[in-house]
């Protein structure tokens, strides 16, 4: 099973979640920065990626390696409002996802969450990088 995750969010800083937050503190490092082909946009307190046919469109982040995986993936898929059972209902949607890797040949393989619901009228972050709010 894939051991990485790709994180373009609120996994990369401070969550409301005080067991995802331990989760990342003492179960996951950072193992490359990188872009995936989607577009990103604000939601309010936290963006969405959406995958994208455009080369053109990148959405940056970073690869997190977790140990071990599968207890990690169920907490960040209830974080994330996933559920395996029922992905047409869930607010993000864990799949696969190949990642560029500057200096590397070939893409990495991981697990990423991108937004399920409708973008019509969000708006899109063109950079590609989410910036958290400063104030909550």
């Amino acid at each position: 099973m894939l051991d990485l995750v790709f994180a373009y969010g609120t996994l990369l800083s401070r969550t409301p979640d005080e067991s995802v937050n331990r989760l990342l503190s003492h179960h996951c490092r950072v193992v490359a920065s990188g872009h995936v082909q989607a577009r990103l946009y604000d939601l309010g307190r936290f963006p969405g990626a959406v995958p994208s046919p455009h080369r053109g469109d990148k959405v940056y982040g970073r690869l997190l390696q977790f140990s071990p995986i599968a207890p990690a993936l169920q907490l960040i898929d209830r974080y994330e409002g996933y559920d395996p059972r029922h992905p047409e209902k869930s607010e993000f949607i864990r799949d696969t996802i190949d990642v560029a890797v500057p200096g590397r040949s070939h893409t990495v393989r991981a697990w990423w969450y991108f937004f399920n619901g409708n973008v019509r009228f969000a708006r899109r972050i063109k950079t590609g990088r989410w910036n958290p709010p400063i104030c909550a």
